[in-house]
């Protein structure tokens, strides 16, 4: 019987937030780094902002958008297992 390979998590479907209309007004933009922590299932456990946007409302939108995507999870010798993946979220006017 051929081994498994092990995979890393991936994304299935990212949720799209709309731009949050006070960072629009402000001209806010920035880049975040979400650490998001996936069960066996698939299902996002956890959402860490690991590096922020610099503001407040648009790493709440990042946090957003992390969460409410949809994930495959890792596996690893033909098992689901839990992980985690790194996602980047860029707000740009």
């Amino acid at each position: 019987m051929p081994a498994c390979p092990s995979t890393p998590a991936s994304i299935i479907t990212r949720y799209e937030v709309p731009y949050p209309d006070e960072a629009r007004a402000e001209h806010l933009e920035g880049t975040a780094l979400a650490r998001v922590m996936i069960d066996p299932d698939g299902n996002v456990v956890k959402v860490i902002i690991q590096k922020s946007t610099g503001s407040g409302i648009l790493d709440k939108a990042a946090e957003t958008v992390a969460q409410n995507s949809k994930y495959k999870p890792a596996t690893d010798d033909c098992k689901n297992v839990a992980s985690i993946y790194i996602m980047v979220i860029d707000f740009k006017q």
